[in-house]
């Protein structure tokens, strides 16, 4: 597993540093599967007994084993190490890092009152209030319903059921998460999700991320897949785009632009312009190609699939379908 060794090797550099940024990156990039995880903890765990290794190494080391094991869907193991981090000295960002896999991965005492129902693809973690005005039993079929159809189009190479945080409330959402609903993190098959939010496409993010042979990650190709594949009633997404620029004064789009920096306008145009791109994409020039698409998302590589005349013939005829008025 070379592509593992990789990390290994970011974990022997970082022994003596006080942080582990590149460790996180290679993680990112090289473990996908199951068997990666499961590599990755022995190999570490060889490093722990064969070094010298300093107190705030072997802090680092536990905090990893939580992110190893919720990864690979061992959720008693990350919790064991989780709370074996309560008798280990941790510096501020530890304690960050810790407190953040705990609300994250539903370890925290928060929790403690919170359901859990598992179907063949999610484990759904709610909390069944007598005064939710959501159908559980609805909730549960419409997302596993959306797994299958948007796993049946990218036959991605998933290795454990997805976890699904179903909130009722985004204001206690975020008071306990400290961010904004909705998302997805595919590194751990994790979503936090309000009941009201799109069906499918936080479980798009997850779907994509695992794609055999993904590479990159650009803004403008991952949203425009998410809301393409999010199970939503049909729109007019053209429509909407321009008359999200009317209300916020811009005259047209630049889709290269948003390929290098997506959060240059409002979210309302963004996501709008990256899903009628990315239907473009697919009616034009297929399945399999719009698969190669999503693996390696830049503008360079896009151009390396499609031929760069192909791609600038596309991006154009998107922007012409957009900026003219309505």
């Amino acid at each position: 597993m070379e592509h593992i060794d990789l990390t290994i090797k970011s974990v022997i550099e970082s022994i003596n540093d006080d942080t582990t940024a590149e460790i996180e990156y290679s993680y990112n990039q090289n473990v996908k599967t199951k068997e990666d995880g499961i590599y990755l903890l022995n190999r570490i765990n060889e490093i722990i007994f064969l070094n010298d290794i300093p107190q705030s190494f072997l802090s680092w080391y536990h905090l990893w084993l939580v992110s190893i094991n919720y990864f690979a869907g061992y959720h008693d193991e990350a919790k064991k190490s989780l709370n074996f981090c309560d008798n280990l000295f941790l510096n501020d960002e530890q304690k960050k890092l810790k407190e953040k896999f705990a609300v994250m991965f539903g370890f925290h005492e928060f929790y403690n009152d919170w359901n859990i129902f598992e179907t063949e693809n999610i484990i759904f973690h709610y909390r069944k209030d007598k005064n939710s005005k959501t159908d559980i039993d609805a909730f549960v079929l419409s997302r596993e319903n959306a797994f299958i159809k948007i796993q049946s189009f990218f036959d991605s190479k998933i290795h454990r059921k997805i976890d699904f945080y179903l909130w009722d409330s985004r204001e206690e959402a975020f008071s306990v998460l400290q961010r904004h609903l909705g998302f997805a993190i595919g590194q751990y098959y994790l979503i936090h999700n309000a009941a009201d939010q799109s069906i499918g496409h936080e479980i798009t993010h997850i779907i994509t991320h695992y794609i055999d042979g993904a590479k990159s990650i650009t803004s403008l190709i991952c949203e425009g897949a998410a809301v393409l594949f999010d199970q939503s009633p049909e729109r007019d997404n053209i429509k909407f785009a321009k008359l999200m620029m009317e209300k916020n004064n811009v005259t047209a789009v630049d889709i290269k632009a948003l390929w290098q920096n997506f959060f240059i306008l409002s979210s309302g145009i963004t996501y709008s312009t990256a899903v009628v791109f990315a239907q473009n994409l697919l009616n034009k020039f297929g399945k399999e190609k719009y698969i190669e698409i999503i693996k390696t998302q830049t503008y360079d590589e896009v151009c390396f699939i499609l031929g760069k005349d192909n791609l600038e013939a596309v991006i154009e005829e998107t922007q012409e379908m957009i900026n003219t008025a309505l």
